[in-house]
């Protein structure tokens, strides 16, 4: 004779993927995403495309908002700022270690910094640092990259997970 197990799960129940997130986190918060968005701009076969998304400090301190996303990998990147508040921070290309001392000295003096890093082909990094209590974050991203033709007809791919990059294992 077979026996089978029942098993019963309870409200108060612990959940291990909540487990899983608060100790990866260590008591970090997400910051919400208030909105986002993408212009794109077609020209002879190629595509310049605006990404805008916008977030909120629901913190009641100033905090450091580190956002990763996912790039086309053919993409080039030639433009990026933050706007904090009434203030806007535009990018300035640097070399790793320069861009990485420039902005925790800007983070030390009690600033508004940002730092944009490629961590790897098609996947970037953006801290901006000294974001006040209850301040918006718009960050805007310009690339370009070349479109693809089928047949006739311009056709562009923006990942908008890591997944869409490097595909699902």
């Amino acid at each position: 004779m077979d026996t089978m197990t029942k098993t019963h799960i309870h409200a108060n129940a612990v959940n291990p993927i909540e487990i899983f997130v608060r100790n990866a986190t260590r008591g970090r918060h997400p910051v919400p995403l208030v909105e986002t968005g993408y212009d794109v701009t077609f020209d002879a076969g190629f595509a310049v495309i605006e990404a805008r998304r916008v977030f909120r400090n629901d913190e009641p301190k100033s905090i450091e908002a580190v956002l990763t996303f996912p790039m086309p990998v053919a993409a080039a990147v030639f433009d990026l700022e933050a706007r904090i508040g009434g203030r806007t921070l535009r990018a300035k290309a640097k070399r790793r270690a320069a861009a990485r001392e420039s902005y925790e000295a800007g983070i030390d003096a009690g600033k508004a910094s940002m730092l944009h890093e490629e961590l790897m082909p098609g996947i970037h990094m953006l801290s901006v640092g000294q974001v006040g209590p209850g301040a918006t974050i718009e960050i805007v991203t310009r690339f370009a990259m070349v479109a693809a033709d089928t047949g006739g007809k311009s056709t562009l791919r923006i990942p908008l997970t890591v997944g869409q990059v490097y595909g699902c294992s």
